[in-house]
């Protein structure tokens, strides 16, 4: 009987191998923390274009002006809030409290309002503590508005609420950029 010769792999193969997976998965990991990041960034502006969009469409429907209340400068844990009424605390959960930020829906009060600790890492400021629509037109009061989002790596988007009561998102240019958004 013929003996085979069987070859096995080398403790210096194996390490070689472990070595150039674990670049890979950090490197893979890496780009995987800046989507994630991303995604965040991303959904937040979402989120307060579609509540300001919200306050908007409210205002024309209901015949009655809407405000929206911003967070404060560069705040982790920020808040933005809708109300029928003038500007409200963001920070009440109960919609029975005065000052909560609230809306008359179906019969009753909903509240409404955004928090920032569904986007860790995303940080908000505002150019104004609130933006007011107005209920025949849909339009803004005063100058126009501006939200600033940033992410931990220092992405930036805004949205932007214009006079006409126009919502939109941009990244301002540079390192700032986020891509797939138009330039402020």
């Amino acid at each position: 009987m013929a003996c085979r010769h069987i070859r096995g792999v080398t403790l210096i193969e194996l390490l070689v191998v472990i070595a150039v997976l674990a670049m890979l998965l950090t490197s893979v990991s890496g780009a995987y923390a800046a989507l994630i990041e991303k995604r965040r960034l991303e959904g937040a502006a979402e989120a307060v274009r579609s509540h300001l969009q919200l306050a908007r469409s409210e205002a024309i429907r209901q015949m009655k002006p809407m405000t929206v209340t911003h967070p404060g400068a560069d705040d982790p844990l920020w808040r933005l809030g809708l109300h029928d009424d003038g500007p409200c605390s963001t920070g009440l959960a109960d919609p029975a409290l005065p000052g909560a930020c609230t809306i008359f829906r179906d019969a009753s009060r909903v509240l409404v309002v955004i928090d920032g600790a569904q986007y860790p890492g995303v940080q908000a400021s505002a150019s104004r503590p609130t933006t007011r629509f107005n209920a025949l037109n849909g339009t803004s009061f005063g100058t126009n508005a501006t939200v600033r989002l940033r992410s931990r790596s220092g992405h930036e988007l805004r949205v932007i609420v214009a006079n006409v009561g126009r919502v939109r998102t941009c990244s301002p240019a540079g390192s700032a950029h986020v891509t797939g958004y138009t330039a402020c």
